[in-house]
């Protein structure tokens, strides 16, 4: 077959090596998912908090503060992620220019936390007024959460110093797939492009946490994670050029699947220096990476070659890599204050720094972000609460396109959370507790917006030539936040 003067498909080998020279990066936000009722309807302010299973991951001091074992399961149903790309891919044919965007609409359901929260030893009677089974909650009530319906006790209870916690977290799970067709016709045969791509990351945090109290005002925690981190990867584009005698075509087609094992620390310390005032600090050390495996295949297959010549080739590369131990997260800080009248309102602010942390190639600058949280009591067995968040992106903005590769990207994300907690307390024969067991059901919705930039490209057959250029993209969450907790 004769090629068209005016349409350049011999460059396709290297426009596929443009492609996907580089992994895919992702944008590298922080830990966005909700993780246990009460925390989530707070917007995640939850570090100088307590009385909620959900403190082993904000800060795990705060287990030194509850009274009551607990078990606690938590999820986020995104019913609605919309992701708008205006121009992806620029392609430049004789016939004119023409722009492809990405949208994608999926549906993920993701499982957030499970938490076991067991009281150990360690214990002082704690007295109980003549009238304790009538008079309203201590406003320095430990556990708020324990006495919202009914604040009696039994006689000569023990009060908590320390509790250990075992949880499972999934603080990171992402989907991604979507595909972008283009055809269009020339005066000397029709022409296809089509790229598609599918990714998908899921984090697991799973170990001991562990608080003790320290007096009646301070406690101090520590959590070690075993850390499992597993993504896929599917990306394929075809680019084509039919005539009336034959067709040139590239194509490649990448799947990868990668897995990593690793440790994270994570440190706390609360204080409530004062009758309702919470303080709170977090560390999170940095994340240690034990081991990695990627694994997959490479696919390429043209009609010619670099120079245009006709010349058939087909290649199936494997894809292995082996990854040694290295830091692979960086440290971050996390200070919070609240203010709490148990059974009436509490409120609570979270501000964190992380660190600037170069990993993968990515330079990652210090950021902060914070967190806003208030819940109200409508009765004392209703709960409303509202939150609002941010999650800046770690990377910095784009000084050129080429600096970068295809499809890394950076978001800024704002958002807030509102939900409805609802408590059912029951009594135990032989307690004198209408209280000894109670279950805490919260629904609420998360909202968050994404705005930010994506690496597309241009693409010119006629010039044979390809280019980065920086373009905008914006995401829509929209969540269902389901969590349930029993104490007993």
């Amino acid at each position: 077959m004769a090629r068209s003067r005016n349409l350049d498909v011999g460059f396709l080998t290297l426009l596929l090596a443009a492609l996907f020279a580089a992994p895919q990066a992702r944008a590298g936000n922080g830990f966005t998912f909700p993780i246990g009722g009460r925390a989530a309807a707070m917007g995640g302010a939850f570090t100088a908090m307590g009385h909620d299973p959900g403190v082993a991951w904000y800060n795990p001091a705060g287990l030194g503060f509850v009274t009551r074992s607990s078990l606690d399961v938590s999820a986020s149903a995104y019913a609605l992620h919309l992701m708008r790309i205006p121009t992806m891919l620029r392609t430049t044919l004789p016939s004119g220019v023409t722009d492809r965007g990405f949208s994608a609409n999926p549906f993920q359901i993701v499982g957030s936390s499970m938490t076991y929260v067991r009281k150990l030893g360690g214990w002082d009677p704690e007295p109980v007024p003549d009238d304790a089974t009538a008079s309203p909650p201590e406003a320095d009530a430990p556990d708020a959460t324990s006495i919202r319906a009914t604040p009696s006790r039994d006689p000569g209870a023990p009060r908590l110093r320390h509790a250990l916690a075992f949880s499972v977290f999934i603080p990171v799970a992402e989907k991604f797939a979507r595909s972008s067709t283009f055809d269009a016709s020339e005066t000397s045969g029709s022409f296809h492009q089509r790229f598609s791509l599918s990714t998908g990351r899921q984090v697991y945090y799973i170990g001991p946490s562990w608080g003790m109290r320290i007096g009646e005002r301070w406690s101090v925690g520590a959590s070690l994670y075993g850390l499992y981190a597993a993504s896929e990867g599917r990306a394929s584009f075809t680019a084509a050029f039919s005539s009336a005698g034959a067709t040139d075509f590239g194509t490649l087609n990448l799947d990868a699947t990668g897995v990593e094992l690793g440790l994270a620390v994570h440190l706390g310390a609360q204080v409530r220096p004062i009758s309702g005032l919470r303080l709170g600090l977090a560390l999170r050390l940095p994340a240690l990476r034990v081991w990695g495996r990627t694994e997959g295949t490479f696919l390429t297959a043209t009609t010619r070659d670099d120079a245009g010549n006709p010349r058939p080739q087909l290649d199936d590369e494997p894809v292995r890599d082996r990854s040694g131990a290295a830091f692979v997260l960086p440290f971050s800080m996390t200070l919070g204050i609240g203010w709490e009248s148990p059974g009436v309102f509490a409120i609570a602010v979270d501000a964190d720094y992380t660190t600037p942390w170069p990993y993968g190639g990515t330079r990652m600058r210090g950021y902060f972000n914070g967190r806003l949280g208030v819940e109200a009591y409508l009765t004392p067995r209703w709960i409303l609460g509202f939150g609002a968040f941010t999650d800046v992106s770690p990377t910095p903005p784009f000084a050129s396109a080429d600096a970068a590769n295809f499809m890394d990207m950076r978001l800024d994300f704002y958002g807030g959370t509102v939900a409805v907690t609802w408590l059912s307390p029951y009594a135990v024969t032989g307690s004198g507790a209408t209280d000894r067991i109670t279950f805490a059901n919260t629904v609420g919705l998360r909202y968050a917006h994404g705005q930010g930039q994506i690496i597309g490209m241009d693409l010119d057959y006629v010039a044979g030539t390809t280019s980065n250029a920086i373009r905008s993209i914006r995401i829509h969450d929209l969540s269902l936040v389901v969590s349930s907790s029993v104490r007993f």
